[in-house]
């Protein structure tokens, strides 16, 4: 079992393209019954570029979670509109607020 801060510091990988997407910096979780829904991703742009932007992954598309890594199956053209977010990072409890 893996905690949030524990995860919060793995590099989220695409096997559809094999690129580094980023970190996770939020979960969305169903309220009822705890449940993880989908990870919300931080991009990595680089060392001075801030973004806004956040990329959504649903559970489903994890693959892996390893020691060092989560792999997922994110299709870019396919999720482009239902998973890129322009929402500004929260924290962990965002989660709760955001839709």
């Amino acid at each position: 079992m893996r905690t949030m801060r524990e995860l919060e510091y793995l590099n989220v990988i695409n096997l559809c393209d094999g690129k580094i997407l980023g970190r996770i910096c939020d979960m969305d979780i169903e309220t009822d019954c705890g449940r993880v829904t989908a990870i919300i991703i931080k991009p990595e742009k680089g060392i001075f570029c801030w973004t806004d932007e956040t990329i959504r992954i649903c559970w489903e598309q994890i693959r892996c979670i390893g020691e060092d890594t989560i792999l997922v199956e994110y299709k870019r053209e396919a999720n482009s509109g239902k998973n890129h977010q322009n929402r500004k990072y929260g924290g962990f409890l965002s989660c709760f607020n955001c839709k």
